[in-house]
């Protein structure tokens, strides 16, 4: 999970959002990759773009389906 920084107002628990590193709703390997692209940016102090299905929940949460680093 991260947290964001911004609400995104759209039904979803607190300002978080789910990875899915365990693959239960994402194909292997997708939310590792997400959670290693939000490490990236925080280490390096970037912005990122995460993109949401609210649809999807784990838990209750969101789950972020993408995350793309701004440089």
């Amino acid at each position: 999970m991260i947290a964001l920084n911004q609400s995104i107002g759209n039904g979803c628990k607190n300002n978080y959002v789910s990875l899915d590193c365990h693959a239960s709703m994402t194909e292997t390997g997708r939310g590792k990759n997400n959670f290693a692209s939000a490490l990236l940016a925080a280490s390096l102090n970037k912005q990122v773009t995460v993109f949401v299905d609210n649809n999807k929940k784990l838990n209750g949460y969101c789950l972020a389906t993408r995350i793309d680093i701004i440089f």
